[in-house]
């Protein structure tokens, strides 16, 4: 079953950016490098640095995954009484963490949260988001996910 889940949630990441253009995002996310030249795969020069190539696949990534996270929502259990905007919740409550809501949030990632647009994360995560923790593509917290 989990075969068939990640098949499809893999074929669904691939279609819904094949709708996405990078090119319309910065030249170097149209496989160009700095100095304009079109960026290669390894083309046998041992001293040539990927940096460039590597931070563009890294941002792809992070977008996607904030996009169409693998996980959708995450269970919590409030360990003490606490106030979360004026509501009290008490201890031992269950809580349910909407990830897509939160990672499509105009609040928390701009008026743009609900396009691809990698260049969001071209300084980092802590620079693309209004609150350190809002990406939760792989949960957050005591029971994070280690794969």
């Amino acid at each position: 079953m989990q075969d068939v889940l990640l098949r499809k949630v893999g074929d669904h990441l691939a279609f819904t950016n094949l709708g996405y253009d990078p090119v319309e995002h910065k030249p170097r996310l149209a496989g160009q490098t700095p100095g304009g030249g079109a960026a290669r795969m390894w083309d046998g020069d041992p001293q040539r640095t990927y940096a460039e190539e590597i931070e563009t696949g890294s941002m792809v990534l992070l977008e996607t995954l904030r996009l169409y996270s693998p996980v959708v929502l995450i269970a919590r259990r409030v360990e003490r009484d606490i106030t979360m905007a004026n509501i009290n919740i008490p201890k031992d409550t269950g809580l349910i963490i909407p990830i897509t809501i939160i990672h499509g949030d105009n609040k928390i990632w701009g008026a743009d949260a609900n396009e691809f647009n990698p260049l969001r994360f071209e300084n980092g995560i802590s620079k693309a988001v209004a609150h350190p923790n809002a990406f939760l593509s792989f949960s957050i917290g005591p029971r994070v996910c280690i794969g």
